[in-house]
């Protein structure tokens, strides 16, 4: 409810500049005869008008998105509305509805409560930290603080590393390859955490029974 209800507010809050006529003027739509006292680093602006319920509080140095955008670069661009809106709401109501597809045909039921006398075997994290938990079972060290510590500085290092501006997947095999790199070595951690792992860890294969101890 809150997050719709921000949206709302943001779309009306948007809809009232605009039908107001924006904050301000570009500076290039100005004349040079501006009140001094309207100039700044970033060029002269537009007093604000008695009729508008707000005002211009900063302008900031930059160049308008026509002088960054280069010619030819300008045949990729399109409006966030209706075309990312349109596709950011089909993603949301897709994901909503393979969840609750799912949840219709598979349970998820809670266990029963933590009983100390009886400690499971194996003790299993959740899906989601099974990968981890696969690499700590190999090396407490490695895996649990040396390979996490490289994830979280090579997330870090990111914008350094992947310069590249360009959106297109073809230009982009470096930072395509790592990321599913990444996401098949995680997914393979979990699998063989979630179905490989019996008693005490062992390796056992998901077709074979094993009656775990306590």
């Amino acid at each position: 409810m809150l997050p719709s209800l921000l949206v709302l507010l943001t779309m009306l809050h948007f809809w009232r500049i605009r039908k107001d006529g924006g904050l301000s003027a570009p500076v290039w739509t100005l004349k040079a005869e501006a009140p001094a006292q309207l100039l700044n680093a970033g060029g002269a602006v537009v007093p604000a008008s008695t009729e508008k319920t707000y005002g211009l509080m900063e302008v900031v140095e930059g160049a308008p998105l026509f002088e960054t955008i280069a010619p030819e670069d300008e045949a990729d661009l399109v409006f966030s509305y209706p075309y990312a809106f349109y596709r950011e709401g089909m993603a949301l109501l897709a994901t909503v509805a393979t969840a609750m597809t799912i949840s219709l045909f598979w349970n998820a039921p809670l266990e029963e409560m933590a009983n100390p006398a009886k400690t499971p075997n194996p003790a299993k994290a959740p899906w989601y930290f099974l990968g981890l938990q696969e690499l700590v079972s190999h090396s407490a060290l490695i895996g649990g603080v040396v390979i996490p510590a490289l994830m979280v500085l090579a997330l870090v290092a990111i914008p350094y590393l992947d310069s590249n501006p360009s959106r297109r997947p073809a230009e982009r095999k470096w930072a395509l390859w790592a990321f599913a790199t990444f996401a098949l070595a995680n997914v393979a951690f979990i699998v063989i955490g979630y179905y490989f792992r019996g008693p005490g860890w062992a390796w056992v294969p998901p077709w074979v029974h094993v009656s775990g101890a306590e």
